[in-house]
Formats: structure tokens, C-alpha cells, sequence
């Protein structure tokens, strides 16, 4: 019995055993495959098998598979565009109906009507067919970022215009922000160590090591030139940016650059902001030690409290039952405590240099133990300051505590100090002054030979060789 028969067999209701058809039924071998007609937004990649033809929807036209490669076949469904037929001819316009009279106003009412029942929901409308997928864009080609890190702990984050690095922070800093950038900073502490604060201003133009005052509501820098530019705040320990410093304002400080290890720091008297090993000396200008380094980029600031130099006293000066206590502990080379003059230098001075006053033009030269005239009967003094020329203006020390790297030869403390037959110098040994005309005149005595400080007070007598 063919398929056919039993098709029919069923169309005609008829009941058939089941077991009987698949006795009855031989099964034919597999057909062959036929050929399939595809479409699609793109063109055709490995879609379909050899003899099976593709349509782009987009662009109408077809392919063709071919030991497995699609290739146009030359067709295009889509033709060219038909020309606009005619435009009809315009239809004549009907008879306008006749008009109705116009209905009777209604009275008006002064009582609303009352409310309508809410009508029946309608049915949900049929959902619109899908819309054809759109083509795939092409892709974006690859970013441009590469690594910018160098080192272990380095951050990533963007500045004002690209991506870049941000080193590791040192120990015990903080990362902060200025509300634009990110950066590293000390953090705000009031340890036992050192006392420090995170200060925004805004184009502050400080660096590490500037000591800063604080004026009219900002930091500035502080200076020795006068009492109200002294009062010094703290010192500036680290810079996070235009905007951002960190000052500490006591204790042990890090983080400094440049320093002389054991070194005591002044307020520089000449330099907004600057420290200097050189104290002050300057009448009206401000004695202020600010720090103590232990090592060349760390040290103790102490804000101690300044004194004006060269005070000018009116009325006189009663003291009572009380003393003028000399420095007997100066702090570095060429340092003095005691009184001094501002003189006319005559020559080329050093600090240190022993001079006397010339009776011929008043000036101060070097003394020469080799006559009367350089070393006896003349004013004597030592000269403070350095880069003073002939006719330049000099500070010279009358009496007083004063060390100096030119009293590096002396060695016997408590000992007489002379005038010595090499100009400027002093010497305490004299036992070869025999030639007539030498001068042997004790100028003070060495208080300590381990830091070369001598106590100045030149006798007024001297002793000529005949």
C-alpha cells in the first residue's frame, strides 16, 4: 500500500490498524538536499550551504554560495526608481449645502449636572510588527592610554588634560585633594613631634624652607628687616601644588632641602622668607634663630622670640642694681656679642681682621705690630662684616665677645692675645718681637679655643722695643 492510499484511507474517516500500515509502508532512501533562499541586513559570511542563494535587504542585491564563498551573482531586486505618473485633473467642488437656522440659546445652569459613568475600557490595540534590524556600526578602534607607572605604590588619575602618574607619597603622608587635582600630603597632626597644617591659598608662591608670617588673613613671607615682618608663624615643610602647602609650626620638622647639618638658622634680615647661618647685625633689624638642623634636610624650629638690634635709647639708660650679660656661648663663626660702631673701612676687609682707626683720614685699617703708628697709640677693632671695600661703611666691634675662623691659630685658653706683625692678625706669641720699633700690645684674651671666640678689650698701653 503506498503513502498516497493511506492518506486517503484516512481523509475517508476510515480506521486502519496501526501495526498493519507499518507493515505495509516501505521507507524510501533520503532526498536530496534542496536549495534554500536566505536574507538579511549583512552581507552573507557563513551563512547557507554551496547552491543556496542570499538576499541584502538593505541593498537588494544577491549572492551566491560556491564552494563555500558567497559572491554576487549579478541580480538586484531592487530596481531603479519609476517616473511620477501625472498628476489627475482637479475635481469640480460640489454644491454647498443649505444652512440650518440657528438653534435656541439654552438657559444657563447654576447646578452642575451630575457625572457621567466612567465608559468600558476599549481593547488593547495589536502590537505593531517589528521593525527591521538596524546595520552594525563599525567598530571604534583602539584607546591610546598606555601605563604611566613606573614604580611600586605609583597611582593613576587624570590632570587637566591627559592620564599620568602620581609617585607614592613618602611615610606618613596622605593623599588629599585641592578640589581640582589629587596629591600627596603631610598629615594634620599635633604629635609630640612636630606641629603641622595642610593650608590652601590660592597662587601661593611659597617654597620648602620658607618661613612665613601671617598678615591681613594670609600667610606671606617673614623678614628681619624690621619687627613687624618678623613675627614668623612657622616654616614651610612641604609644597602639594600652586595652591597647596604645609607649614609646621614647631617641633622637628622633615622634609626640609639644602640645610648645613648642626647648624643654627636665622631669620634673614635681606631675603623675604630665607633662612641664613649669618645672625643679623644691622641696627633696627631683628636677632630671630628659627631653627636647629640635625641633619641637612631636618632640624627643631623653636619660634623664639626676636630682638631689635642696635635699640636706640633716649633719656639714658639707668640699670640699676643689674648687668650687661655678654654671650659667652656664640653659635657660629663670625658672631659677636658686645658693642660696636659703623665705621668708614679704608681697604678690602674680612671678618675678623684686626683694624685700627687712621689718625690721617679717620678710615680703619689693618694693624701691624711692626710700628707705633699701626699698633700703639691708635683706637683698635675687629670687623663684623664681610664684602666691605675702601669707603664702604663697616660695623666694627669696640668691645666684646667675638668668634672668628681668623682666631683659628690660637690655642692657649685664658692667655693674653697681641697684636700680631702680620697685618690684620693677632698671635699670642710675642717672644720674637726684639726689633726696635715692634709694638707688644695685648688686645683681649681666648675664652675658648675649641670654637676660636676671644673676649675683646684692648688695652690702652703697650710696650715699645728700643
Amino acid at each position: 500500500m503506498t503513502i498516497e492510499t493511506i492518506e486517503n484511507i484516512i481523509q475517508a474517516d476510515v480506521t486502519i490498524d496501526q501495526n498493519v500500515i507499518q507493515a505495509d509502508v516501505a521507507i524510501g532512501q533520503r532526498g536530496i538536499r534542496g536549495y534554500s533562499f536566505l536574507s538579511g541586513i549583512v552581507i552573507p559570511t557563513t551563512e547557507g550551504f554551496d547552491g543556496d542563494t542570499y538576499l541584502d535587504t538593505v541593498t537588494g542585491i544577491t549572492y551566491a554560495k560556491d564552494a563555500g564563498t558567497w559572491a554576487e551573482d549579478g541580480g538586484n531586486l531592487i530596481g531603479p526608481q519609476g517616473i511620477p505618473g501625472l498628476q489627475g485633473e482637479t475635481g469640480e467642488q460640489g454644491i454647498q449645502g443649505i444652512q440650518g437656522p440657528k438653534g435656541d440659546t439654552g438657559a444657563d445652569s447654576t447646578v452642575p449636572g451630575p457625572q457621567g459613568e466612567i465608559g468600558l475600557t476599549g481593547p488593547q490595540g495589536i502590537q505593531g510588527i517589528q521593525g527591521i534590524q538596524g546595520i552594525q556600526g563599525i567598530q571604534g578602534e583602539p584607546g591610546d592610554m598606555t601605563d604611566p607607572t613606573t614604580t611600586r605604590g605609583d597611582l593613576i588619575y587624570r590632570n587637566a588634560s591627559i592620564i599620568t602618574r602620581l609617585a607614592l607619597g613618602a611615610a606618613g603622608e596622605v593623599l588629599t585633594s585641592d578640589g581640582t587635582d589629587v596629591y600627596w600630603a603631610p598629615a594634620s597632626s599635633a604629635s609630640g613631634e612636630e606641629l603641622v597644617r595642610n593650608i590652601t591659598q590660592v597662587a601661593h608662591g611659597f617654597a620648602v624652607n620658607d618661613v612665613l608670617k601671617f598678615v591681613s588673613g594670609s600667610y606671606a613671607k617673614a623678614q628681619a628687616d624690621n619687627a613687624a615682618n618678623a613675627e614668623v608663624v612657622g616654616i614651610v615643610s612641604a609644597v602639594a601644588g600652586v595652591d597647596d602647602f604645609s607649614i609646621s609650626f614647631g617641633g622637628y620638622v622633615t622634609g626640609l632641602t639644602g640645610l648645613i647639618a648642626n647648624t643654627t638658622y636665622y631669620l634673614s634680615a635681606t631675603v623675604a622668607g630665607a633662612l641664613t647661618t649669618t645672625r643679623p647685625s644691622s641696627t633696627g633689624h631683628i636677632d630671630k634663630p628659627v631653627l636647629q638642623t640635625d641633619s641637612t634636610t631636618s632640624g627643631y624650629f623653636t619660634n623664639y622670640r626676636g630682638a631689635e638690634i642696635g635699640l636706640p635709647v633716649t633719656g639714658g639708660l639707668i640699670l640699676g642694681e643689674d648687668i650687661i650679660l655678654l654671650d659667652n656661648a656664640l653659635s657660629a663663626d663670625e658672631t659677636y656679642s658686645g658693642t660696636a660702631y659703623d665705621g668708614v673701612i679704608g681697604y678690602s676687609a674680612t671678618p675678623g681682621d684686626l683694624v685700627y682707626m687712621s689718625v690721617t683720614d679717620g678710615r680703619w685699617e689693618q694693624t701691624d705690630a711692626d710700628a707705633v703708628a699701626t699698633a700703639g697709640n691708635v683706637k683698635l677693632g675687629i670687623v663684623l662684616e664681610s664684602g666691605k671695600t675702601d669707603g664702604d661703611t663697616c660695623r666694627i666691634l669696640l668691645n666684646g665677645m667675638i668668634r672668628s675662623a681668623a682666631f683659628g691659630s690660637l690655642t692657649s685658653e685664658g692667655g693674653a692675645v697681641y697684636v700680631s706683625t702680620t697685618a690684620g692678625d693677632v698671635t699670642q706669641d710675642v717672644s720674637g718681637y726684639t726689633t726696635t720699633g715692634q709694638v707688644i700690645r695685648v688686645i683681649g684674651h681666648l675664652m675658648d679655643a675649641t670654637t676660636d671666640t676671644i673676649h675683646f678689650n684692648p688695652d690702652n698701653s703697650w710696650v715699645e722695643v728700643v
